[in-house]
């Protein structure tokens, strides 16, 4: 009987089935399961971020602790604060209010755990802006404000959302597949100059600057994750992170095949399990 098996947060998610396909690997039920967790078993826990009563007491590649943290992307990013560069990110609505005075666009996230884009709304540096310096004028300005805001002002259009990150200017957006602290594939999101039929889907892509590779390693590490799919932003210069997936889409034979590898590995090494 096999000691390795997968829990899927969703039993139709696409990439948590490829890799059960590939890895052979059987598929513990969220309800109405047989399992029998045991410390000699192993579940690679794709996107669940819920601790099972059934699971509780096997070992778990990616813990439902550490999936909790990423999916909360304020936990996230203090979590990845001081340890990898991400984008920046408050959740004080007058720091928001400052980058916009100072002319950085601001993404609005008023769903912290939302994926796909949920939740998301870009504030363009182009409404009145208050003065963002400390003059004499500027807490009765902002007084004012706050007691009347407009539709047109930057706090009315800023809202009230738990989570604000600043746009950073990218030329290239990727994401990295890490696993076991490597990365086992790089995929670069397709533009309309690339592929006009399938503008937001990723390609797999053999040249890249090692920066962007780094920081999703570390970003990994630092939310506690064992494995990941993070996409980053490439500004010419530096890589900053957006976000750590727990249940990222794997399509494509290379990234699946890559994931399998790897686990395998890491079982055999660190729990002398063969898979």
């Amino acid at each position: 009987m096999s000691k390795v098996h997968i829990l899927l947060y969703d039993k139709n998610d696409s990439g948590g089935n490829a890799l059960k396909a590939k890895m052979g690997l059987k598929r513990i039920l969220k309800t109405g399961s047989e399992y029998q967790a045991s410390p000699d078993k192993v579940i690679i826990n794709w996107g669940n971020s819920r601790m099972l009563s059934h699971c509780k007491g096997s070992q778990f590649i990616n813990h439902p602790d550490a999936v909790s943290i990423s999916v909360d992307k304020i936990k996230a990013f203090k979590a990845m604060e001081g340890k990898c560069r991400h984008v920046p990110f408050t959740t004080n609505r007058l720091e928001a209010l400052k980058w916009l005075g100072i002319g950085h666009k601001v993404v609005c996230r008023d769903v912290v755990n939302g994926s796909e884009g949920s939740g998301i709304r870009i504030i363009e540096a182009t409404a009145p802006n208050l003065t963002v310096q400390s003059d004499p004028g500027f807490m009765a300005t902002l007084m004012a404000w706050f007691t009347s805001p407009s539709a047109e002002s930057n706090l009315g259009l800023l809202g009230h959302s738990p989570l604000y990150t600043q746009f950073v200017p990218f030329k290239k957006e990727y994401r990295v597949h890490v696993v076991n602290g490597k990365a086992v594939n790089v995929r670069r999101k397709v533009t309309s100059v690339d592929q006009p039929t399938v503008v937001g889907d990723f390609k797999n892509v053999t040249i890249y600057h090692q920066d962007i590779v780094d920081q999703a390693v570390k970003a990994t590490k630092a939310v506690g994750l064992d494995f990941a799919g993070v996409d980053v932003l490439w500004d010419g210069a530096k890589a900053w992170v957006l976000e750590t997936n727990t249940a990222p889409s794997i399509g494509g034979t290379l990234t699946v095949q890559g994931y399998a590898d790897e686990l395998k590995k890491m079982i055999k090494e660190k729990y002398n399990i063969t898979c």
